[in-house]
């Protein structure tokens, strides 16, 4: 199987962005994007019970509508050693969010850094 990417991203705008920058890079990736938690939640229960991690997951926090990316880390942290290989990328523009979402995979032994777009 090829290399899965993760995006969960509400604007559509910087999910294109992300997704053209992580394209240059992994060609070949499959880059999935997700407007909204419960969506990135149903793609990772799928790769889990598929036993298929994620290569990479990039998450903004503020998805719009009262929606955050704390269910989605929350789902991540409860099964860190099957993410233990997948790498983590932070872009929220919420610095409150973006540092509790870094520090919680980090609490939980993932590899995770923070970019700004």
């Amino acid at each position: 199987m090829g290399m899965i990417i993760l995006i969960v991203e509400d604007s559509v705008t910087r999910a294109e962005c992300l997704s053209n920058i992580f394209a240059q890079y992994y060609p070949e990736a499959k880059i999935v994007v997700a407007h909204l938690s419960s969506v990135a939640i149903r793609f990772l229960q799928n790769c889990y019970n598929n036993n298929i991690p994620p290569d990479i997951i990039s998450l903004d926090y503020d998805l719009g509508f009262y929606d955050t990316s704390a269910p989605v880390v929350n789902f991540i942290t409860a099964r860190a050693p099957f993410f233990a290989e997948t790498k983590f990328y932070v872009h929220s523009l919420n610095p409150v969010g973006a540092n509790w979402m870094l520090n919680e995979l980090r609490d939980n032994g993932l590899m995770v850094s923070r970019i700004i777009l």
